[in-house]
């Protein structure tokens, strides 16, 4: 600091001198410091140039950057700086331009031209190109009637309508106007096949009108889907499958029945079909026996059945019977007039070993039994014989009170035997629940309240006979508890079970449906009841089916306790399928009824599952493999059923 105020000093006084004293500066002293001197020091930054600088600050430093370089390309803004140390001139905010390459000129866009077929600059359409193909995707706002087609405006900036024409039927109205397809129920088929007959269909479900009115959808329509076909002897439970090898097999032959003492070690088995579960080892306690029923509807109403008396078809009777290689210890012959009783008609059964067990007058009628049991009279003691009557309540609406239902029809047979080697007791009943006591409905009845005021008082009298037969077959089993029992005829029942769970029952809605023109489904059992009470209401000659009503099958089921031997034979697999015991032949099944694929099931056999099993059920539908179906034709219009029996003496029989 010192050395620079000194060198200040000397530059002001030697100025002063040098202003002060003009020419005498040859004249005046010499007043230099005769000491050494200094070397000049460097100022950059205090904006002057110095010795040795080549900048200060902004001073010396070019204006621009083509300044500095003019045969370079600048980047605008820049500017060259001085160095920190005023030593050199620096490019600074200076940036070069990188050159590029040099580029292709580009041809002009072409102008539109309307009606070329191609859509250039703004063209929206032109010609077919970018014309919409439906008016709806032109508006699909609005609904347009059909063959219309949108086109493109003659300038091609915009879509017009074209011969687009606007549907102005007030879709939602439920009436089909105009070009509606369907409007509301208007114009929708009745059924889900009726909509798509390709495809099978759950039940229940009905075809919709879409929200336009423009097309039939699939509204609640659901499409069945049949489950794979499963695979008996696979090791895996599938499809209806009960078990499969040893899947699904219960570990205790207690599960077949709880009634039953069996031998330890045995085991139950899975079915043949594996739809069932077979006794496989489990043995009762005891000697097993068999015995063989027989349920045969002979025909009362037709002595001349077809040109065939009755003495040619008992004949024919004897012979089926005859090739038989276990005969029937019991045979339930179901409406057997006089004829049928007649000595030569007994002889042929007493040359099979059969005797009648009753031949007398119906205490109703001076006709005999319509119901009666033939029975090996070398193996078996009758014990008793009896019938239960059929009558009338006081709630009935014809005032029929007390009287016989059906007179010598609705009869029910029973007797008791005695097995004469095991002492083992047998109930049979022989039953013939067709009480056909209306075959006329009064006067002024239309016809199909007629048929179903017929057909639902005709069921409602067989459950009263269900139920009064019930009954007895309780009081006969407090009488001999170890009985076996045996129930079987022409029931006429229905099991709503093949109703409900049949293809038909679609068929069966249609009609009723046209036949009342609103919509009826019947579906279950309260459905069914409804449908005929809305029928029945009509009438003051029919009562209406009771809330609680459930038919004459599942009524004697629920009152007897007794296991119906077709149920159990399609549960175990001793059967596959329905078996139809009727047959179509005149004066048989009705043609609408033929024309369904619905089993006619009219001859039942039960039995006392808690002290018997079934092995063997058969409706002689197709013959026997003995016999063929003409010959059980020859016969009857009904198909005996035979049924086989295990049971077992008990060390307390």
């Amino acid at each position: 600091m010192f050395s620079r105020l000194h060198g200040y000093a000397f530059v002001l006084v030697l100025s002063a001198m040098i202003v002060g004293c003009g020419d005498d500066s040859k004249n005046a002293p010499d007043n230099t410091p005769s000491g050494p001197q200094t070397e000049p020091q460097n100022h950059c930054g205090d904006g002057q140039l110095s010795d040795g600088e080549v900048c200060d600050g902004t001073l010396g430093v070019p204006a621009s950057c083509s300044d500095i370089n003019g045969e370079k390309q600048w980047q605008p803004g820049g500017k060259p700086a001085c160095s920190s140390d005023c030593s050199a001139i620096t490019l600074g905010s200076c940036v070069e331009v990188t050159p590029q390459e040099p580029q292709e000129p580009q041809e002009p866009e072409p102008q539109p031209v309307c009606g070329d077929g191609q859509i250039t600059g703004n063209e929206v359409c032109d010609g077919e190109l970018g014309v919409p193909a439906t008016c709806s995707e032109y508006n699909g706002r609005k609904r347009w009637k059909d063959g219309g087609k949108p086109v493109c405006a003659s300038n091609c900036m915009s879509l017009e309508a074209g011969t687009c024409v606007e549907n102005t039927a007030e879709c939602g109205n439920r009436v089909r106007e105009d070009d509606e397809v369907c409007d509301g129920m208007d114009g929708i088929p009745l059924t889900c096949s009726e909509f798509d007959d390709s495809k099978q269909w759950n039940d229940g479900g009905m075809p919709a009108c879409s929200r336009t009115c423009d097309k039939i959808t699939q509204g609640s329509c659901t499409e069945f889907i049949p489950e794979p076909e499963p695979v008996c002897g696979d090791g895996e439970i599938t499809g209806d499958e009960i078990c499969d090898g040893e899947e699904g097999v219960p570990g205790s032959c207690r599960v077949l029945s709880s009634d039953i003492q069996w031998k330890e070690g045995g085991r139950p088995a899975c079915a043949e079909g594996c739809r069932g579960i077979a006794y496989g080892t489990c043995e009762a306690l005891g000697v097993p026996n068999e015995i063989v029923i027989m349920n045969w509807n002979v025909l009362f109403e037709w002595i001349d059945w077809g040109g065939r008396e009755v003495l040619p078809r008992a004949q024919k009777l004897h012979d089926i019977v005859e090739k038989y290689p276990k005969k029937p210890a019991f045979i339930s012959i179901v409406e057997a007039s006089p004829a049928w009783h007649d000595p030569q008609v007994t002889e042929l059964f007493n040359d099979l070993g059969y005797e009648w067990a009753d031949n007398e007058p119906s205490p109703d009628t001076d006709r005999t039994l319509l119901s009666d049991i033939i029975y090996q009279k070398d193996q078996y003691d009758l014990l008793e014989h009896g019938l239960v009557k059929l009558l009338f309540d006081d709630s009935d609406p014809r005032g029929r009170g007390g009287q016989p239902v059906g007179a010598d029809k609705a009869i029910a047979f029973y007797s008791v035997f005695q097995d004469k080697d095991n002492g083992a007791q047998f109930i049979q009943f022989s039953t013939h629940w067709d009480a056909n006591n209306i075959w006329d409905a009064p006067n002024g009845e239309t016809t199909p309240v007629k048929e179903i005021g017929w057909v639902s008082s005709h069921e409602l009298n067989r459950v009263r006979g269900a139920i009064d037969s019930a009954a007895k077959l309780r009081e006969l089993r407090e009488q001999y508890p170890n009985a076996h029992v045996f129930y079987g005829g022409d029931l006429n029942t229905i099991d709503f079970n093949i109703l409900f769970n049949s293809t038909s029952l679609q068929t069966i809605n249609v009609m009723l449906s046209t036949m009342t023109g609103s919509i009826i489904s019947i579906k279950d059992l309260p459905s069914l009841i409804s449908t005929l009470n809305l029928f029945l209401s009509t009438s003051e000659s029919f009562a209406n089916l009771p809330d609680d009503f459930v038919g004459s099958h599942k009524a004697f089921w629920d009152a007897s306790g007794l296991m119906d031997a077709r149920t159990e034979a399609l549960t175990t697999s001793i059967i596959t399928r329905e078996q139809d015991t009727w047959t179509t032949s005149e004066p048989g099944i009705p043609e609408v009824i033929s024309g369904m694929d619905l089993p006619v099931i009219i001859d039942y056999a039960f039995y006392s599952k808690d002290n018997m099993q079934l092995t063997g059920y058969q409706v002689m539908t197709n013959g026997d493999g003995v016999s063929t179906r003409d010959d059980y034709m020859f016969i009857s219009d009904h198909f005996p059923v035979r049924t086989t029996y295990r049971y077992y003496i008990m060390p307390d029989d």
